[in-house]
Formats: C-alpha cells, sequence, structure tokens
C-alpha cells in the first residue's frame, strides 16, 4: 500500500479500502511517511484511515498488539496511533513494554476514559498526544499535524529538540503523597471552571499545572494561550488583550478572544500593572470584552487562571482583581517537599530528552541519586530538568551527581547537603566561565540567588 491513490489500513490481508472516501485536508496539508493503527475497532481504523489517506504514504492496522509486534519486526513505523483498552492488553502497557525493547517510533494513544493517571502513564510511555474518542476530526488533524512538523524537523548534532506540550507536564509525576493529594486536587478543579489562582516558587511547574487543568476540562479541545503578564504595557494592554479596530474597521482579535472556548493563562499576575488589573476584572467576571475603537461588545467562553511565584494578597494586587482570581487556588509544592519523586523525575526527563534528541540515554547511578535527594534544589523541577539535560548533552552527570568521587561519597556519609549545593553551582559557574546570568539560566534560579549564594561563601 503505497502513494495516496492506493492508500488502505491493511490487517494481515485484509484491507480497508478509502480510495473512494474523501479527505477532510488536501494533500500536503501535512505528510507522514508510515503510520500503524493498532485497534480492534475497524469503524475507528476507517475514519483514522480516511483522515490521512491523502497525508500517509504508508498505512497498517494491527487488530492486536500481538498482531503489531509481527509488524514491527519487518519494518519501523514513523508513528503509531494505539487504543488504549484493547482485547490482550492495555495500549500504554504495550508501548512502555516496547519502548524498553527499543521502539523509537512517535505514538498516539486512543482512549474514552482520560483521567490524570492515563495522562501521567502516556507521558511516562513517551506519547505525544492522547485523542479522546469518538474522534474528533479537527483536534486529530491538528495532532497528527503537528507530529509531523515536529517529525520532519532536522536533528542538529548533540542538539535536542524541544519537548512536546504533553511533555512539559512530566513536573507533575511523582508517587509522594504530596503529589497525590495535588494530582486529586488539580482533578477535581479541572471540573471547576471559576477563576483560579495558582500559587508557588519559580520552576515548581505552575504552568504545567495549568496546562493539565485545561486538558481534564471540558474546555480541553479549546485552545490554552499563555500570556507573560510583565511584558503587557499598560499603555497598549487593552489592545493586546481585547482587540482593536484596524485601520481598514476590521476587527483583530486580541489575548482573549484567541482564547475563547478554552483557557487564558496569566503567568506572574503580580507583575500586572494595576490599571490593566481594572480592565480584565470585567472581562472575568461578566465574560464580556469590547475591542478598542469599536461599539460593540463580543461574548466570550474563557476560563482565566493566574500563577504567581509569590504570596498574593489585596496588598499586592487590586483588592476586587485579587478577590475574583483567587476564587480557587492551587499551591506547587517545593521539589524539596517531594524528596520521594527526585529519581522517578530525572529518569523521565532523561528518558523524554534522549527519545527526542535520539541520543544514548545515561544511567543514573544509586548514589548520584542519592546525592540529587539531598541537594536542595532551589530551582525546583526546573533545575532538575536543566540539570538533566546539561547531562544528556555532555553524555555525562557532572559532579556531585556523578555519584563517583571520593569526595560526593564523603558527602553522602556526612550529608553536607550545603556543601553539595555549593559544589553544583560552583561547577555550573566554571562551566560558564563565571557568568552567573547564564550559570543562573542552566540552573533554573534567579541571578539574585546565585549572588546571594556566592556572597556568603565568600566567592
Amino acid at each position: 500500500m503505497n502513494g495516496a491513490s492506493t492508500t488502505g489500513a491493511k490487517n494481515s490481508g485484509t484491507n480497508i479500502p478509502v480510495k473512494n472516501l474523501k479527505s477532510p485536508l488536501k494533500a500536503g496539508s501535512f505528510l507522514i511517511n508510515s503510520v500503524l493503527i493498532i485497534d480492534y475497532d475497524e469503524t475507528t481504523v476507517r475514519k483514522l484511515t480516511r483522515m490521512i489517506s491523502l497525508n500517509c504514504k504508508h498505512v497498517e492496522w494491527a487488530k492486536t498488539t500481538e498482531i503489531a509486534e509481527e509488524k514491527l519486526k519487518g519494518q519501523a513505523f514513523d508513528l503509531i496511533i494505539i487504543e488504549n483498552i484493547l482485547p490482550d492488553m492495555s495500549g500504554l502497557e504495550w508501548l512502555m513494554s516496547w519502548r524498553g525493547q527499543g521502539l523509537v517510533s512517535d505514538a498516539i494513544v486512543m482512549t474514552r476514559s482520560f483521567d490524570l493517571d492515563t495522562a501521567i502513564y502516556a507521558m511516562q510511555a513517551g506519547v505525544r498526544d492522547v485523542l479522546k474518542k469518538p474522534l474528533n476530526v479537527e483536534r486529530t488533524l491538528k495532532s497528527l499535524e503537528q507530529f509531523s512538523k515536529l517529525h520532519l524537523r532536522p536533528l542538529a548534532p548533540h542538539k535536542y529538540i524541544p519537548l512536546s506540550q504533553a511533555a512539559a507536564k512530566t513536573g507533575l509525576l511523582g508517587n509522594s503523597s504530596v503529589m497525590r493529594a495535588l494530582r486529586d486536587k488539580i482533578e477535581l478543579l479541572a471540573k471547576q471552571d471559576d477563576a483560579l489562582l495558582i500559587t508557588g516558587e519559580t520552576g515548581t511547574g505552575k504552568e504545567s499545572a495549568a496546562r493539565m487543568l485545561h486538558a481534564l476540562s471540558e474546555r480541553a479541545t479549546g485552545p490554552f494561550i499563555s500570556v507573560a503578564c510583565a511584558s503587557l504595557n499598560p499603555e497598549t494592554a487593552a489592545a493586546e488583550l481585547f482587540g482593536f479596530v484596524a485601520a481598514d474597521g476590521s476587527i483583530k482579535d486580541g489575548l482573549i478572544m484567541r482564547a475563547n472556548k478554552g483557557v487564558l493563562c496569566l503567568n506572574r499576575v503580580n507583575d500586572l500593572a494595576p490599571q490593566v488589573q481594572g480592565v480584565l476584572l470585567k472581562a472575568i467576571e461578566e465574560q464580556v470584552i469590547r475591542p478598542v475603537g469599536s461599539p460593540q461588545t463580543r461574548t466570550i467562553s474563557v476560563r482565566f487562571i493566574a500563577s504567581a511565584n509569590a504570596t498574593l494578597s489585596t496588598a499586592t494586587l487590586e483588592p476586587d482583581f485579587y478577590h475574583r482570581i483567587s476564587a480557587l487556588s492551587l499551591t506547587m509544592p517545593r521539589l524539596s517537599e517531594r524528596v520521594g519523586d527526585i529519581r522517578q523525575l530525572a529518569e523521565s526527563f532523561m528518558a523524554q530528552f534522549a527519545y527526542d534528541a535520539k541520543m544514548p540515554a545515561l544511567e543514573i547511578s544509586e548514589k548520584g541519586a542519592n546525592l540529587m535527594a539531598q541537594y536542595s534544589w532551589p530551582g525546583n523541577v526546573r533545575e532538575l530538568k536543566n540539570t538533566v539535560k546539561k547531562a544528556l548533552l555532555n553524555q555525562r552527570f557532572d559532579t556531585p551527581f556523578d555519584g563517583g568521587t571520593q569526595e560526593t561519597k564523603s558527602l553522602i556519609k556526612n550529608h553536607a547537603l550545603d556543601q553539595v549545593e555549593r559544589f553544583h553551582i560552583q561547577d555550573v559557574l566554571a562551566l560558564t566561565l563565571g557568568n552567573r546570568a547564564e550559570a543562573a539560566r542552566l540552573l533554573g534560579i534567579s541571578r539574585k540567588t546565585i549572588e546571594r549564594k556566592c556572597a556568603a561563601w565568600g566567592v
């Protein structure tokens, strides 16, 4: 089955002809060389094959994982689209098993039941996306088009490809009681539609939590628009948020309308100018906006999620605005409060980075894991992620996390946590030739934090 004219889904000699079925996309909207669909439901397979008939050179179908394994012995596929609930086993369990055997194909999972546990398991299995059944044509095609763009992006030696949206959420992995409670609350908050305030230190995963809330909510098929509040100029904020009437009389959509039927995430809301808080308040309360220069109002349906890396109050925000955005709240824990999750997180980041960059993953030694657990991680999950990324690119963990030197052994014995932290920061400073701004970026902490620690150490 090669070429669009003969494209069909083949299942050990059983063809599903699609040449007479109209594809919803024009040829060339995206291009995928080969796809393996694993699903017992012939109706779903027909629908999927019809969607990609003009944009995929080769599609095959397997009713079971056993048939899929036979097909994989003879050829490789760019993309595997798999149903999670199969007659013989879970699709995610099968993917996890085959990842361990070296499967490098990208994967998209289909499921009728999508909850937080499924989302987390999907991340661990290196899944690009999760599609809810019955399949929505627009949502499915968007996912395939995004995969195509990422897959066709050329790989530069020793560089990584940015993680997909799903992998960016992996800071929510972990089996500690703190994380289990957090995930339970996220699942509960996802069922609400009121404004929400997420607080936590830098690098704890506030936007990841916001994205997970969006993914688990009824707005999951709508857009997720993230805004850096500090970048909103008080003089032009109204036009940026609400849109404006252009010179030709047309209305240019603002950020809020772009987020319609979805979520607008206000990052670092504590940086929002007071006058901007005022214009946003009405939009949040009444779900109505008026583009700048227009006499007409526009009705919206947007959930507003705000985040801040500091404790907010009416002293830092306008009282009415503060009370409105904090109708619901969520606090992100520091990484040091979930020490038991650190190794799992590090291994998950390493597996995902290595898979995306097509580089060999590094093994995290027992001693290295112990040192990671003892380190305070002032940059939280972001710093851990940057540490793992740097190790992959260099194909080695820098001391103290390599677990191999006499100095690190004594640190474990004496539990000299401050020394471990100092050793790590000084090592990064050496790597950046003393550039503290660059070191702060690599560590995922602020330059002020480095300045303060270096002053305390007399460096």
